[in-house]
């Protein structure tokens, strides 16, 4: 999985290698209007206006992200998240139902922390999903103990819009309510996990402007596994790379989640610069988190402990961009 976050996407001034039907389905699935365009670069340059950089991708299959936000209450009782938490998601067609067109009505969130999709309650209703017989149980943060009794639920074979079918085997996620809203995107939400995700490789572009997904056939990207954080311009050819910081990222064991290593440097008690105390954790990387977390364990590399002075204890959830821990 490539986990892309871009500021900015270069201008596609030429696409020679994509097909004039290719820019046109693409255009299709972020709601251009492509029906009185006609040349290659007046396509092009429709795309541009409305999804920068889209025309210019070259290889896999290009569908968009829809950013929400965090269901109130998603963080437990009392506890308030605020408007700059974004979670990622797509709808997915789904041929084998008894409605397929009933699939538009839900928006999947990619978790790339989670081992199994999910759906809501709502969702298998307005889906008329199938149970296969099976029932799960799951451990949650906010669960006390084991919780049981799940149904699961069975899909079909699932596709991007477009048609690209992800992988041969059914989508069958377990049934739970979920910490997420889809508010005017769809009526409710499901949720893909990795059981979803290892089937391809996937790049992820997270920006403000015409976020997407491009899906590749298993083991073809060029950069599996990594996390790249910066701004920078896509090469028409490949993903480029250059002006961005690259993360190799590795797969944790037993259920293959994705992490990368993380440098903490603890900040002196009024907010300066590092006193010295640095330390190297595995970060999971989870596109189902509203927040980054760490635990005491971690804390501990850094020389923070329960009690410390620079820690505080609060019932809100902001969003940050401090360098500092």
């Amino acid at each position: 999985m490539i986990v892309t976050l871009l500021a900015c996407a270069a201008l596609s001034l030429v696409a020679p290698r994509v097909r004039i039907a290719e820019l046109k389905a693409r255009a299709t699935r972020f709601g251009i209007d492509t029906s009185s365009v006609f040349e290659k670069q007046d396509l092009v340059t429709a795309l541009d206006l409305r999804a920068p950089g889209v025309a210019s991708i070259v290889a896999g299959h290009v569908v968009p992200l829809i950013a929400v936000g965090a269901e109130g209450g998603a963080m437990g009782a009392g506890v308030t998240v605020d408007s700059g938490k974004t979670f990622w998601g797509l709808k997915l067609e789904l041929p084998d139902i008894a409605s397929p067109a009933s699939a538009t009505d839900v928006l999947f969130v990619l978790d790339s922390a989670a081992t199994h999709s999910l759906l809501s309650k709502e969702a298998s209703s307005i889906l008329a999903a199938r149970p296969t017989g099976a029932s799960a149980t799951a451990t949650t943060a906010s669960a006390e103990g084991v919780q049981g009794g799940f149904v699961q639920v069975d899909l079909g074979t699932p596709s991007l819009a477009g048609g690209y079918a992800v992988g041969r085997r059914p989508l069958q996620p377990v049934v739970m309510e979920l910490p997420v809203s889809a508010g005017r995107h769809a009526r409710a939400c499901g949720l893909l996990g990795l059981d979803f995700l290892n089937r391809a490789d996937v790049e992820l572009r997270l920006r403000p402007v015409a976020p997407l997904a491009v899906f590749h056939a298993p083991r073809t990207a060029d950069a599996a596994d990594a996390v790249v954080v910066g701004g920078g311009d896509i090469d028409p050819a490949e993903i480029d790379l250059s002006g961005l910081v690259r993360l190799q990222g590795r797969r944790l064991p037993p259920v293959g989640l994705l992490a990368v290593t993380v440098d903490l440097a603890s900040s002196s008690a009024d907010g300066g610069k590092s006193d010295g105390k640095i330390g190297s954790v595995d970060a999971v990387v989870d596109l189902g988190s509203c927040v980054t977390v760490c635990n005491w364990a971690a804390a501990a590399r850094i020389g923070l402990m329960p009690g410390d002075s620079r820690l505080k204890m609060g019932d809100q959830v902001r969003t940050c961009s401090a360098v500092h821990i």
